[in-house]
């Protein structure tokens, strides 16, 4: 691929079912489930998105805690290291997430992961 080139989109019908239940619950034990995302979406309520990104950013680099890493990367495609990545999660569970494509290359100044999809915004009315 190309500098160029889009990334391929995400696609997890290259794990077998049992693969993706292990990813699942390695994500909820960081934090990441239905109530984990939590942290960044109260921070900075009411601000416009270009002032409260920044912002909810900042915090959460500041709590220094595997719910708020696994956020910033999988809500908010923050780029962290793989060494980070791979000690909030295993090195299995990062492997089975860059064979699904939800990790983004590695950038050769950081040696970074982030995630591949785009930010996702919480709901307006939150």
């Amino acid at each position: 691929m190309g500098e160029d080139d889009l990334p391929a989109p995400p696609d997890a019908s290259r794990l077998a079912p049992n693969e993706l239940v292990e990813v699942r619950d390695r994500l909820a034990v960081g934090g990441l489930h239905d109530e984990g995302l939590g942290p960044g979406m109260v921070l900075a309520p009411g601000q416009v998105d270009a002032a409260r990104l920044p912002l909810v950013l900042a915090e959460l680099r500041h709590r220094n805690d595997t719910r708020s890493l696994l956020t910033r990367v999988f809500a908010y495609g923050d780029t962290v290291s793989a060494g980070e990545l791979e000690g909030a999660l295993g090195a299995t569970t990062l492997e089975r997430l860059a064979a699904c494509n939800l990790l983004g290359p590695r950038r050769r100044a950081t040696s970074g992961a982030r995630s591949s999809a785009p930010p996702r915004r919480p709901d307006r009315g939150q």
